[in-house]
């Protein structure tokens, strides 16, 4: 039997036989306040972002629409900000009642704005409905942004745990997982991570304290096994800080800074 400190002992030994540095530190910008039709504001977050130490960002889509007549100009200057688009995230309080996912017309309007941007994936959340219908649609957007240069990755919520590896078996996209909404449901998370690693581009990194979120590295989930399982693996995706906050706080700084501490104590980047 393996015992945890075998396990990260090995898994250290394996990190350092592919290589340090191929996990990447990425920021999602709504730990700040921002507001969409204020493009200004979304570049000054992507420069403080890129000040406290990141290579890539993820934002909502609402914060790019307005830039839709003015693409060039806006990959130009996300372009200076020295950060890459990690992806572009639909998220709503209501999806399409057939297909659990956004509207087919929101979602081809996002994939073009995004892949202009240079975007490297569409990230689509979506609601817990029965059938395949659902991984059909999230087949036929993949299918759709492959077209102009991109993949579709789902974005797991708590209730999606039960059937993520159902919905993955039976739809082409890859998976953004949220480790802090797997490890709210109760999923082993480095055991899903080791299972799924090569359809996982990304992870969202959170953390919790009492039922509440706090500033990764400040909460309840000990991510040392999560970080053992990606050391161990030759595995190069994003691993990306988000701080957002379910009753609209905007925490900006005073929780990302921490957060960021912790992405360096605990996966080295």
């Amino acid at each position: 039997m393996i015992t945890r400190r075998g396990f990260l002992s090995a898994a250290a030994a394996t990190a350092t036989a592919f290589g340090a540095g191929k996990v990447r530190p990425g920021c999602q910008t709504n730990a700040w306040e921002i507001d969409p039709n204020d493009f200004s504001r979304v570049l000054e977050v992507l420069r403080n972002i890129r000040k406290l130490g990141y290579d890539g960002f993820e934002t909502g889509f609402r914060n790019l629409l307005g830039q839709e007549k003015t693409l060039d100009a806006a990959k130009a200057a996300i372009d200076q900000t020295g950060l890459r688009l990690i992806g572009v995230h639909i998220f709503l309080l209501d999806y399409d009642r057939e297909t659990g996912i956004a509207p087919a017309a929101m979602i081809r309007q996002v994939t073009n704005i995004a892949a202009k941007l240079g975007a490297e994936r569409l990230i689509l959340s979506g609601a817990n409905i029965e059938g395949n219908k659902k991984a059909d649609a999230l087949s036929a957007a993949d299918e759709q942004a492959r077209k102009v240069g991109m993949r579709v990755a789902y974005h797991n919520h708590p209730a999606d745990m039960p059937k993520l590896e159902k919905l993955l078996k039976a739809s082409t996209v890859d998976l953004m997982l949220d480790a802090g909404h797997a490890y709210e449901a109760g999923a082993n998370v480095p055991q899903f991570f080791q299972q799924h690693y090569s359809r996982i581009v990304g992870m969202h990194l959170r953390d919790f304290k009492a039922g509440s979120q706090v500033p990764l590295g400040k909460g309840e989930f000990d991510l040392k096994p999560l970080a053992g399982a990606v050391a161990s693996l030759p595995w190069n995706g994003w691993v990306i800080n988000e701080e957002e906050r379910l009753n609209n706080y905007k925490p900006g700084d005073s929780a990302v800074i921490p957060a960021r501490k912790a992405l360096r104590d605990i996966f080295g980047v």
